[in-house]
């Protein structure tokens, strides 16, 4: 077998592999597409945001300065103060936690 027969087995090899993974590879992204349209359709519902009625007068609370209820002083690096209070009413109600029980040692914006 010469150089140039083994040249184009060689380019002949790589051009079935390469098709036959680009091939699994969008039957993947269809089988993915797929599943995810059935997820969604079956727990249609479940996936709603919870928003707070606007109407049950209820307000969030605002966190006073910066420090007043971690029990100590939080370090705000390029944050103002109404978006860190935002930040630790966020993680203080994803966590379960009430506010006055964390302690923030700082908030910095990326």
């Amino acid at each position: 077998m010469s150089l140039t027969e083994k040249m184009l087995l060689g380019c002949n090899t790589t051009v079935i592999g390469m098709g036959i993974v680009f091939i699994v590879l969008i039957i993947l992204s269809i089988i993915i597409t797929i599943q995810s349209k059935l997820v969604k359709a079956f727990f249609k519902g479940s996936f709603a945001k919870e928003q707070p009625d606007e109407s049950s007068g209820e307000e969030f609370q605002a966190v006073d300065k910066i420090g007043s209820s971690t029990s100590g002083k939080t370090l705000l690096t390029g944050v103002d103060d109404e978006t860190a209070a935002l930040i630790m009413m966020i993680v203080s109600h994803h966590v379960n936690i009430p506010l006055s029980e964390l302690k923030f040692k700082s908030i910095k914006a990326n």
